[in-house]
């Protein structure tokens, strides 16, 4: 399987031109969001955020919709594993916002959205042991470039 990512992965980074690249999931583009996201219709991926499918492909994961995938070095184009960090939205939120002042209006408008969508125990202990497993760059780079 490493071999396999190994391949697929080396073509989602280093695209500075924004060219439409291919990868195993189908078809990739820059969206107007800044993510890749698939345009190519037939492997039922069309419109998915790459760095999504890229992270539960590796995990063999399927990811809740409201665990959202951040990019730690904030490149949306950076799409190698161990740039991927799955969040809640609260806490994806806090990253982005740290040191924002938001109004008792949005703080509202927010709290509204959450609500209905909580995160089980079971999912929440999953992207912990993620996290807490995660390789060092440095180390996952070499397994991935020595494979």
């Amino acid at each position: 399987m490493v071999n396999e990512f190994k391949d697929c992965e080396l073509r989602y980074n280093g695209n500075q031109d924004n060219k439409p690249i291919k990868t195993k999931f189908g078809n990739a583009s820059v969206h107007s969001d800044g993510y890749y996201r698939i345009t190519s219709k037939k492997e039922g991926n069309y419109m998915k955020q790459l760095h999504r499918l890229i992270f539960e492909d590796f995990y063999k994961i399927q990811l809740p919709p409201h665990i959202i995938i951040h990019h730690n070095d904030n490149d949306k184009t950076n799409n190698e594993i161990w740039n991927l960090i799955p969040l809640t939205r609260e806490e994806h939120g806090f990253i982005h916002n740290k040191g924002k002042i938001v109004s008792e209006e949005t703080k509202q408008k927010m709290s509204k959205a959450k609500k209905g969508k909580p995160v089980s125990e079971e999912t929440k202990m999953r992207l912990r042991a993620l996290n807490e497993n995660r390789v060092h760059t440095d180390e996952l780079k070499g397994r991935l470039v020595n494979h």
